[in-house]
């Protein structure tokens, strides 16, 4: 995993909580990303332009996403860079999708995802649901998010984004394992999730060291480790 903790107070904390951070920063970005292709091939759509539109389905598509302050990162807020999402469409609410994310930065931060691959996506009436494995994600400084990673992230206009997932990463005789349940990220918020909880977990022949963290809806880019405030950055 990459290392992406610039954490205070980690004192509340025994384990490493970068894979979190990785985890969280990713899913809301690919969330975003996909959420505006899907509404862009079927209509247009503010801070997306169709590179290559459908008139007809199954088809092969492209659209071109400018991210600004009509167009925010999830975590993160007001952004600059481009970001290219092809791939093709089975119909217009359903498709398996590509990103290459290019300069994208907020707040002098950069972008963690670099690219990602086999994003399944589909849209209701009321959403956008992108489900993808961690293998399939390239991020700044490392290749992928883990060895073994599922994630699921549902885009809903006026709700934000809802983020479920585990890793699972296998090293030597010790073994991390992270698992988030129902993190939302508010629209109203670019700072941190505004509810749900992750639970970290590193077993090794000797221990097993456990964290729960606890996000909440203050937006002041902390979320509670142990019952105890830890800043989060999601961000490189």
């Amino acid at each position: 995993m990459l290392g992406l903790l610039w954490a205070s107070g980690c004192g509340a904390s025994s384990s490493d909580l970068h894979g979190l951070e990785l985890a969280l920063g990713a899913a809301s970005s690919l969330g975003l990303v996909t959420s505006l292709a899907m509404d862009a091939i079927s209509a247009p759509t503010a801070c997306a332009q169709v590179v290559a539109g459908c008139t007809s389905f199954p088809c092969s598509g492209e659209v071109s996403i400018t991210l600004g302050a009509d167009c925010p990162l999830p975590l993160g807020g007001v952004a600059s860079g481009t970001v290219d999402v092809s791939g093709s469409w089975s119909s217009a609410d359903s498709a398996t999708l590509s990103t290459t994310f290019v300069q994208v930065a907020a707040g002098g931060r950069t972008e963690v995802v670099v690219a990602a691959h086999d994003l399944t996506v589909d849209r209701s009436t009321t959403s956008v649901t992108v489900k993808y494995v961690g293998q399939n994600v390239s991020v700044v400084g490392a290749s992928t998010l883990t060895n073994q990673s599922s994630w699921t992230v549902v885009s809903d206009p006026t709700a934000g984004l809802t983020v479920s997932g585990t890793n699972q990463n296998v090293g030597g005789a010790a073994v991390d394992q992270l698992s988030v349940s129902s993190v939302v990220i508010a629209p109203a918020c670019a700072a941190n999730p505004s509810s749900g909880s992750a639970t970290i977990q590193h077993v090794s022949t000797f221990s097993i060291v456990q964290d729960s963290v606890s996000f909440h809806s203050a937006c002041d880019g902390s979320a509670d480790v142990n019952g105890k405030p830890v800043a989060f950055q999601f961000l490189q």
